[in-house]
């Protein structure tokens, strides 16, 4: 659930998130209903922020394509991403922001999904299932969402990161042995379908979602916090509650975006 192994994980900050009760699987995928929900918002694909100049009376972005230049910048790229220095700052981020950065890096999470010519599993339509074993190389599955003939299979932490660096070949086979010992070794011939993600190798993500170490809960709270009215902060890693979630980065963006318009009207008066 927390995109790292036990040890890893901040047990008050899985205590500070907050379920809605809301969080539900989208037909068309969520991809699409992010989509939907921004298509009027003009958007410029392809245009890496590569170097941040802040010192001065005005924020300079410079991309492949130019130049950007504003009153305040508001950052939604993940903590892998920030972690990584792909975005260069100059001057760069003071030590607290970049404490709390390391504070609250990414966890691994991936899924392997299957799709059949058949239903061959015999139990409602969205039912979850879980594999349980000794160790924590296992994995929970939702079947049949939505009616379809298919089952999707998350991993997390370690082992997701290693069956990830192992290709899309070793996670398709493991995610689909422990599938089979639920569900009987013939579902195997009713395959028609496979597909695995690798978040942690996307270099615009690298990771599944935000998990606090242990101990470091309170520092999303830096991590959300702008510096010096200039650099804003938004994204999934800096809500204190809604954290992993995509509603959580689209309240984080409602909230930063009001911090940095209030800081211009502040300056202009």
């Amino acid at each position: 659930m927390n995109g790292v192994d036990p040890d890893e994980a901040s047990t008050l900050d899985h205590a500070n998130y907050r379920d809605t009760g809301e969080n539900w699987p989208v037909r068309d995928g969520y991809g699409a209903l992010v989509a939907r929900h921004a298509a009027e918002v003009p958007v410029e694909t392809g245009t890496p922020a590569e170097r941040i100049r802040w010192g001065g009376p005005a924020v300079r972005v410079e991309t492949p394509k130019g130049t950007l230049i504003a009153r305040a910048v508001i950052l939604t790229v993940s903590t892998g991403v920030l972690a990584s220095d792909l975005i260069r700052f100059d001057p760069p981020l003071p030590e607290w922001k970049r404490s709390a950065i390391r504070a609250v890096p990414m966890g691994m999470a991936n899924k392997a999904a299957f799709a059949f010519s058949r239903n061959v599993f015999d139990i409602p339509d969205d039912s979850s299932a879980t594999v349980y074993a000794d160790s924590s190389r296992t994995l929970g599955f939702q079947i049949r969402h939505f009616g379809r003939n298919a089952a999707s299979g998350y991993l997390g932490g370690r082992l997701s990161s290693e069956l990830e660096a192992a290709g899309p070949g070793a996670m398709a086979e493991f995610a689909l042995e422990k599938l089979k010992a639920m569900f009987g070794s013939g579902i195997a011939k009713y395959l028609t379908g496979t597909v695995t993600t690798a978040w942690e190798s996307d270099p615009c993500i690298r990771g599944g979602y935000s998990a606090a170490r242990p101990g470091k809960a309170h520092c999303r709270t830096d991590l959300a916090a702008p510096i010096d009215d200039r650099l804003f902060f938004a994204g999934e890693a800096t809500s204190r509650e809604f954290f992993t979630t995509v509603h959580g980065a689209h309240f984080s963006g409602v909230e930063a975006v009001e911090s940095a318009v209030r800081a211009i009207r502040e300056e202009k008066t």
